[in-house]
């Protein structure tokens, strides 16, 4: 019954083994046969995608959509913020006081089709009638109604992963099992959808970008004063009295705007290098960050890493700005840090 809800003859059902190297796809038998795996589904696909041992559908490969997912990971915040390890029964138990406030409190998150039990938590799904959204607009919808979700509660142990916002997102099979206990995933309540949230999705996503757009507005008119601030005040000095050359300002910070901002980047965060056949960052174990280094710019922009961000994650940062932000002085401290770090006369 619960699959039967996202067939369609206009797309297939992925289904996929998870293993700590990766994803194998296998067909939906083996999925619903499996004890012993890590299975995990994706609905509206696009029936013409041909897999071979290594790949899954991405993005571009949902022809439409009819669901979405909150992931709640009751598990890891109750232990985190109690350090409580909570019980199967409690989190089924919690689900009926979580369900019991969202019908008071909210006026579309209550219209839920599927809760499941997947041992970390809950797995919430709202199901509409099949429509296209593109890959953007999603994740600004998902943006959207997470936020919204996450500040119905006082404290963190509801909040949902969000991670669990792309269009192609996989998610756990119900009666599949997890292996990190051997528990079985499970339908804890099942109804049928009155279209609250597919009536007002495409003015969640629109909200949300209209947000964004401001917010990133704001953030380019932060920039621009910090560079006239910046420009006055190279106007005003008009000589550096703290060496004996006596050295203009500007060339000043010329020079240390030519130092390579990766270098830079390395002695903040030296947990990840540069590698310089490419413009990103990894550790020894080729973990990457998402901060980079743009050669044309000799700035480190941010597009979403918790490095070198300002609060926009588009964000780019010269070398001189970049250590400012970071040892968060005075630009003669900046002057100091330099100096202290490379061997340049300044």
């Amino acid at each position: 019954m619960f699959l039967d809800r996202f067939k369609s003859d206009n797309w297939k059902i992925e289904f996929a083994v998870i293993w700590k190297t990766g994803a194998v796809v296998v067909d939906e038998k083996y999925a619903l046969k499996s004890k012993v795996h890590n299975v995990y589904f994706l609905a509206n696909v696009r029936k013409d995608l041909e897999y071979n041992w290594y790949n899954r559908a991405k993005d571009i490969d949902i022809i439409e959509k009819s669901y979405l997912v909150l992931d709640i990971d009751l598990r890891k915040q109750f232990k985190d913020k109690y350090g409580y390890d909570i019980t199967d029964e409690e989190i089924i138990e919690t689900w009926k006081q979580i369900a019991d406030y969202i019908e008071e409190e909210h006026q579309y998150l209550w219209d839920y089709d599927f809760i499941v039990f997947s041992w970390n938590g809950l797995h919430i799904y709202y199901l509409w009638e099949p429509r296209y959204i593109s890959p953007d607009d999603y994740a600004y919808a998902m943006e959207r109604i997470m936020r919204q979700w996450d500040s119905l509660w006082g404290d963190e142990i509801f909040n949902t992963d969000k991670a669990c916002k792309n269009i192609a997102r996989i998610i756990r099979l119900p009666w599949s099992i997890n292996q990190k206990t051997w528990k079985e995933c499970f339908v804890i309540k099942e109804r049928q959808w009155q279209g609250l949230l597919f009536n007002i999705i495409e003015s969640l996503w629109a909200k949300e970008k209209l947000d964004v757009m401001i917010k990133r507005e704001e953030e380019v008119s932060k920039q621009i004063e910090e560079y006239e601030r910046m420009e006055k005040m190279n106007r005003l000095i008009k000589w550096s009295s703290y060496d004996e050359d006596k050295w203009k300002i500007k060339k000043v910070f010329e020079k240390i705007n030519n130092i390579p901002a990766y270098i830079i980047a390395e002695k903040f965060v030296p947990e990840f290098k540069f590698s310089k056949n490419e413009k990103n960052f990894h550790n020894l174990k080729w973990g990457f960050t998402w901060y980079y280094y743009v050669k044309e710019l000799n700035s480190i922009c941010n597009w979403g890493s918790q490095y070198f961000s300002r609060g926009d994650v588009n964000s780019c940062w010269s070398s001189s700005v970049l250590i400012k932000n970071e040892i968060n002085w005075n630009w003669w401290d900046v002057i100091k840090w330099v100096k202290d770090n490379f061997n340049i006369k300044i």
